[in-house]
């Protein structure tokens, strides 16, 4: 029993010793790590914060140049433009101005062109119309209108004398309608 108490004893003394070693050990490892990894964080922290902020200063300046850029752009083509599209409304101004005066002076020569051929037209019309019509009118009044009035001059003596006109059948039935009139009267 001594000797087993002893041999616990040495045991236990040794194995706190080993422990205490491993513990102190483990302590320096843990705090040299957790200095280490501060540092580390603390670089990368630094680090990031200088790459974001020079990324970010880097960009505004990329942007400003971009939209100053973009506004010069934007600028000079409105510009262009507004000169290209006056440019192109004064030419247009221009040439409706001139097909209009233009396209005037045609229909005024035309219609006054129109007029006096309608006019010559109209005489002449006139002229053969009353040429044409004085002979005739001379013709019906001379020639037809007496006729119309006098049946003797239109007709002859027929229009006064059935006899002249019919013949003897004017006045007996039996020489005009034959047998058969006296039949069908009997019957």
């Amino acid at each position: 029993m001594v000797f087993g108490a002893i041999v616990v004893f040495v045991f236990m003394v040794f194995g706190a010793i080993v422990v205490f070693v491993a513990m102190v050990f483990g302590a320096i490892v843990v705090f040299v790590a957790m200095v280490f990894g501060a540092i580390v964080v603390f670089v990368a922290m630094v680090f990031g914060a200088i790459v974001v902020f020079v990324a970010m200063v880097f960009g505004a300046i990329v942007v400003f140049v971009a939209m100053v850029f973009g506004a010069i752009v934007v600028f000079v083509t409105m510009v262009f433009g507004a000169i290209v599209v006056f440019v192109v409304m004064v030419f247009g101004a221009i040439v409706v101005f001139v097909a209009m005066v233009f396209g005037a002076i045609v229909v005024f020569v035309a219609m006054v062109f129109g007029a006096i051929v309608v006019f010559v037209f109209m005489v002449f019309g006139a002229i053969v119309v009353f040429v044409v019509m004085v002979p005739v009118t001379v013709v019906i009044f001379v020639v037809m209108v007496p006729q119309s009035y006098c049946r003797f001059c239109r007709d002859g003596p027929q229009s006064y004398c059935r006899f002249c006109r019919d013949g003897p059948q004017s006045y007996c039935h039996f020489r005009r309608d034959g047998p058969s009139e006296l039949l069908s009267f009997l019957s």
